[in-house]
């Protein structure tokens, strides 16, 4: 459904479209819905909006930390910096980025002490060098839930958090760009 609701209810056109079409019999997979909308007002409907926003909701992500943006994705030092920097006191609230499940709650080598949760889609969020981490292995979290206290363990120049966004391929991406708009030497 919220294929249909980008497709046929997000541009200008639609709003003519919308009013009496029936919907493309091509547009819609019967495995998808107990039954198939009758037209494109029921696919643009209220309840459609709804269920379109708590998807992109659940899809994205929010600043983990407050501090300020120190170090970008890309390379750094001879070497590939698979994260952001976010630098402030030890003790700082680490929160969840996206919901999900913790995979992983103890220490990774240079990393240091490392909570790693996977979500949905198969992405998955880490959060390295902590002081504390709040969760455990198994359990569900929530967008926004307090999950650790940054620190300074680990392979580590200062107290920080060093967020990363990996692929369901394990392919670290570049967490700026699911977190619109920050700069390096801002303060989040």
């Amino acid at each position: 459904m919220v294929a249909l609701f980008e497709q046929h209810c997000l541009h200008e056109a639609a709003a003519a479209e919308v009013a009496s079409a029936p919907l493309p019999e091509s547009s819609w997979s019967a495995g998808t819905f107990e039954a198939a909308p009758d037209s494109l007002a029921q696919v643009c409907s209220f309840s459609s909006f709804a269920d379109y926003l708590n998807e992109l909701s659940l899809k994205a992500y929010s600043l983990p930390a407050s501090g300020v943006f120190t170090s970008g994705f890309g390379p750094r030092w001879s070497r590939h910096h698979s994260g952001i920097d976010i630098a402030n006191h030890v003790g700082t609230s680490i929160h969840a980025s996206r919901r999900g499940e913790v995979v992983f709650a103890d220490y990774l080598g240079a990393y240091g002490l490392m909570v790693e949760i996977k979500h949905s889609d198969g992405y998955r969020t880490r959060y390295a060098h902590c002081n504390e981490a709040l969760v455990q292995v198994g359990e569900n979290v929530g967008r926004g839930d307090l999950i650790a206290r940054m620190g300074n363990t680990g392979r580590s120049t200062g107290p920080h958090l060093h967020f990363e966004i990996r692929s369901p391929e394990n392919i670290a991406v570049d967490p700026a760009s699911f977190l619109k708009g920050i700069l390096i030497n801002q303060e989040v």
